[in-house]
């Protein structure tokens, strides 16, 4: 006997995008000073500023809050906000209003 159910071919998971042959976004010149503050010395400074609970985790939820704060000018990217907090910057104490 010959088994005659057979599933068609599933897609492939692996699908590419116009968007995976681009590779990253050029940095712009404005923002190239934020890369001296994203590497390995400034992961403790970085921590400390996802990790509100002090938990010794961060989650995805801090990570957002923190992309998403108000403490910070809205003007900046996520470059900018994650340079200045690797610098010990405290945003916590500025005024929360910036337009």
């Amino acid at each position: 006997m010959s088994n005659t159910n057979s599933a068609p071919p599933s897609p492939s998971l692996t699908a590419q995008t116009a968007e995976d042959d681009e590779g990253p976004p050029a940095l712009s010149s404005e923002d190239e000073w934020c890369l001296k503050y994203l590497g390995i010395t400034f992961v403790p400074a970085l921590k400390e500023t996802f990790d509100e609970n002090a938990n010794g985790l961060v989650s995805v939820r801090e990570v957002n809050e923190f992309s998403q704060s108000k403490s910070m000018p809205d003007s900046w990217n996520i470059l900018k906000r994650l340079a200045y907090a690797a610098m010990g910057v405290c945003f916590h104490h500025m005024s929360p209003k910036y337009d």
